[in-house]
């Protein structure tokens, strides 16, 4: 998959980024609530040496593709979801 891949038509998204170059697990994901405009906050800790910046970005890419599947259809389990994705 190429780095230009990654792009979700459609979907605002923008980062911040504050860290002291270090974290305490190799990968820690919190999701929020965003109140404002009713979206998600998707917010990354890990530790570089353990999963690359590429690795990130496409895990978040098929984080985005599961959720929207899994909204299109409520009645949707799980692993149909997987299966679509």
């Amino acid at each position: 998959m190429k780095q230009d891949e990654f792009e979700i038509p459609d979907v605002k998204y923008k980062s911040m980024w504050y860290t002291n170059g270090v974290a305490a697990q190799p990968l820690y994901l919190t999701v929020m609530h965003r109140p404002e405009d009713n979206g998600l906050n998707f917010n990354f800790e890990y530790q570089k040496g353990a999963v690359t910046d590429y690795e990130m970005e496409y895990l978040y890419y098929y984080l985005c593709r599961i959720l929207f599947r899994g909204i299109e259809d409520k009645n949707r389990t799980v692993g149909e979801i997987l299966e679509m994705i």
